[in-house]
């Protein structure tokens, strides 16, 4: 047998020996009390507040930049292009002289027009004379009556004298007490008396048709007014009319913005309604864009808009919402907006393809945890909510991400503690203890570091 054999047999022999005398003893004492399990280690933990931000809640956008106004000026009469005043690019204010066509043939129209009025108003000045003179024979012709009047009774009674004398005169003759010839004349007498009384009788017959000859013309000279005055208003239109034309062959700028384009040319003969330049007002501009369907009924006129544009890269611009549309498109599901952008510093240009997002609202204390403390378990979100060294399990819901931090809609409140690392050995119920963060630094004792001479009287030896 070899050495180390034989050192082993003794041990053998105690061992065996003390168990046989373990069955030999007290039989209580043959099996052994069961040990209570130790208590769970509490886990390290670190911890973050569960933090209280505001939040902007705002529905994506996409669209097009376009102008505020745009306004193609055309031509209204037609003419010859004497001078463009103005090229691409220029800024123009409204009432601004822009181009001007030739002006002669207008200035020639004017002058026509003149002479038209000035000929128009001197027959109306006749026509009112006619009328006047018209208006005198016809209050003569009614003021002729009592003259018609009195002549016939001048007539009527010389008729009966010269009558009352042939009697006595034919009667003397008979007589013979005046000769033949005193009855001749008594006659002729009352032949003329009876002659002057027919006259007045038929002059008198005569009046009321002298009357209506006398309205008649002055009916016809009134009406002849009234075509002078309508041949005047024609002519005093005329001349408006090429008054407006010699206006209009010089074209000013409608609005204030740039000219965006030149149709034109100088020397070139234009027909009426020619484009000659297009103007664009650039600030503000006009944001033409559409939302989901899901934000239709949240977007209203007055909510901000915030814009990027791909030429200008980094930087957003701030709009405002100014008209929505009452419907949503079946095709698209989408639902139009328009925006006024200011563009004060001229980086925007009409037509750029803009991206941005419509503030809808702005939800004020938000519960946000950092994203450390989010774990994903089958299928569920969580997070431990640490109190009283206890983590609690609870399901969340979560919404946006900022900084680092990502908003719980539900599961949490603002000033709660939830575990931020070692989430994956926590369950509900567990003992934890507050860790330092990554990071931190741990103080040294004051004995070590003196020990070193690395403290503060060790320094101040140095």
């Amino acid at each position: 047998m070899t050495a180390p054999r034989r050192a082993a047999l003794p041990a053998l022999l105690l061992s065996a020996a003390l168990a046989i005398g373990g069955c030999k003893g007290d039989p209580s004492s043959a099996v052994e009390p069961k040990r209570a399990a130790p208590p769970a280690r509490a886990a390290a933990v670190t911890l973050a507040p569960v933090e209280a931000r505001p939040v902007e809640r705002t529905v994506d956008a996409t669209g097009s930049l376009l102008a505020w106004e745009e306004a193609v000026l055309n031509t209204s009469v037609p003419g010859t292009i004497a001078r463009l005043l103005v090229d691409l690019g220029d800024p123009v204010r409204p009432g601004q002289v822009v181009a001007e066509l030739d002006r002669r043939e207008f200035e020639l129209a004017v002058e026509q027009a003149e002479a038209g009025v000035g000929a128009a108003g001197d027959t109306l000045r006749r026509t009112h004379a006619q009328v006047m003179a018209a208006q005198a024979q016809l209050q003569q012709v009614r003021e002729s009556r009592r003259m018609f009047e009195a002549s016939l009774n001048r007539a009527r009674a010389g008729l009966e004298e010269t009558q009352v004398n042939l009697e006595r005169t034919r009667k003397l003759v008979e007589g013979a007490l005046v000769a033949q010839r005193d009855l001749d004349v008594a006659r002729t007498q009352y032949e003329t008396a009876l002659a002057q009384f027919q006259t007045a009788q038929v002059e008198l017959g005569q009046y009321p048709d002298r009357v209506r000859v006398a309205e008649a013309q002055l009916q016809s000279e009134q009406s002849a007014v009234r075509v002078a005055q309508a041949e005047l208003r024609r002519r005093e239109a005329d001349l408006a009319l090429a008054r407006k034309k010699l206006t209009d062959a010089t074209l000013v700028a409608p609005i204030a913005g740039s000219i965006a384009r030149r149709h034109v040319n100088p020397g070139e003969y234009v027909r009426e309604n020619t484009a000659v330049f297009t103007i664009v007002r650039s600030d503000p501009l006009k944001f033409t864009g559409t939302v989901a369907e899901h934000a239709a009924l949240e977007v209203r006129p007055g909510q901000g808009v915030r814009l990027r544009v791909e030429p200008v890269p980094g930087r957003e611009f701030a709009g405002r919402v100014t008209r929505v549309s009452p419907a949503v498109d079946v095709a698209s599901r989408t639902a139009l907006l328009e925006a006024e952008v200011p563009n004060r510093e001229g980086l925007l240009k009409p037509g750029l393809f803009a991206r941005g997002a419509v503030v809808l609202r702005e939800d004020r204390n938000v519960a946000f945890v950092p994203e450390g403390a989010v774990s994903y378990f089958a299928g569920l979100t969580r997070v431990f909510v640490v109190a009283d060294g206890t983590a609690r399990e609870r399901t969340v819901s979560l919404g946006a991400r900022k900084d680092g931090l990502v908003e719980v809609v539900k599961g949490v409140q603002p000033g709660e503690q939830v575990a931020t690392s070692g989430l994956a050995q926590l369950k509900d119920g567990a003992p934890v203890t507050a860790a330092p963060a990554p990071g931190a630094r741990r103080a040294r004792p004051a004995s070590r570091a003196r020990r070193n001479g690395r403290g503060p009287s060790a320094a101040g030896r140095g």
